[in-house]
């Protein structure tokens, strides 16, 4: 079986992509930016988290990390963790999701949902009906322009 995907290695994708392989799945890690995958092939770590270290020395032979986006077209699962454009297309802010763009305003938007399960509740409902009616194959081209897929 393929490798799952993930596209993107900020902080979210290191850390999510390392947290997949440890489930026992072959991984494999995409990113346009040489920088962090440069690192994660030396074994370095580019983002702290606690026993994230030890947990990435023992799932190290599970992953793979590339800048070459067609890495990821066999995938059974291709998991998008960076910021990127199409997500500010698909969520409306305060209207279909919140949005946040580093850890802490991330943080701070699953804050505001905990405190307020009639907003976490809005928000969802909205996203599903707008999630139903819209246009997955335009989204899906336009998000691999920006990849350059």
């Amino acid at each position: 079986m393929a490798p799952t995907a993930f596209l993107g290695l900020s902080h979210l994708g290191v850390v999510s992509s390392i947290g997949w392989a440890s489930l026992g799945d072959a991984v494999v890690a995409v990113d346009l930016d040489p920088e962090p995958v440069s690192r994660l092939r030396l074994g370095e770590l580019p983002v702290l988290e606690p026993f994230l270290d030890a947990l990435f020395a023992a799932t190290r032979g599970r992953m793979t990390f590339a800048t070459d986006v067609s890495l990821v077209r066999d995938a059974p699962l291709v998991v998008v963790a960076r910021d990127v454009p199409t997500y500010r297309q698909l969520i409306e802010k305060e209207r279909t999701g919140l949005l946040g763009s580093n850890p802490k305003e991330i943080a701070s938007c699953c804050a505001r949902l905990l405190r307020d399960p009639d907003l976490a509740r809005r928000l969802g409902d909205a996203a599903q009906a707008a999630a139903r009616s819209y246009d997955w194959p335009r989204i899906a081209d336009a998000f691999l322009a920006e990849v350059a897929f």
